[in-house]
C-alpha cells in the first residue's frame, strides 16, 4: 500500500512543474520563518540572559509569541519535506547528506525541547533559570 502510494505521489510531482514550484517555496518559507524565528529568539535570549536588565520580564514574553512563528514555520518544514522525500525515495533513503541533515534536524527539535522546558522554568521562576536557557539558546 505505501509502496503504491508513493509512487503515485512521485508521478505526481514529477509531472506538475507548478507543484514542485510550491512544495519548495513552502520548504524554504518554513526553514526562513521557523529557522529564522528560532535563530533570532535565541540571540535575543541570550543577550538578555548575558545584560540581566530589567527586559528579562519583556524577553520572556517575546519567547512565548515567537512560538506563533517558529511552530507553523517548523510545521510546513516537516510536511513538505515528507512530501518531497517521498518524491524520491529510494535516493534519500541512499544519502549520507540526506541522513547528517536529518540528525541535525533531530539535535535542534531537542534543542527547541529543552528551550520550552526552560521557558517554562522561567515562568515558574525556578533559580538559575535564565542562566541554563542562556546556555541552551
Amino acid at each position: 500500500m505505501w509502496t503504491s502510494l508513493i509512487d503515485s505521489w512521485a508521478s505526481v510531482y514529477a509531472n506538475h512543474a507548478a507543484l514542485r514550484t510550491a512544495l519548495a517555496f513552502i520548504h524554504m518559507g518554513g526553514l526562513m520563518a521557523g529557522g529564522g524565528g528560532a535563530i533570532t529568539a535565541d540571540l535575543a535570549t541570550i543577550t538578555a540572559a548575558r545584560t540581566r536588565s530589567a527586559t528579562l520580564t519583556t524577553q520572556l514574553a517575546i519567547l512565548k509569541r515567537t512560538h506563533y512563528i517558529v511552530v507553523p514555520g517548523l510545521i510546513a518544514l516537516v510536511v513538505s519535506g515528507v512530501l518531497l522525500t517521498a518524491a524520491d525515495l529510494e535516493n534519500f533513503l541512499a544519502s549520507p547528506v540526506f541522513w547528517v541533515k536529518m540528525g541535525l534536524f533531530a539535535v535542534l527539535m531537542g534543542n527547541g525541547v529543552l528551550l520550552v522546558i526552560g521557558e517554562r522554568r522561567l515562568a515558574q521562576a525556578t533559580t538559575g533559570s535564565w542562566t541554563r536557557l542562556h546556555y541552551v539558546a
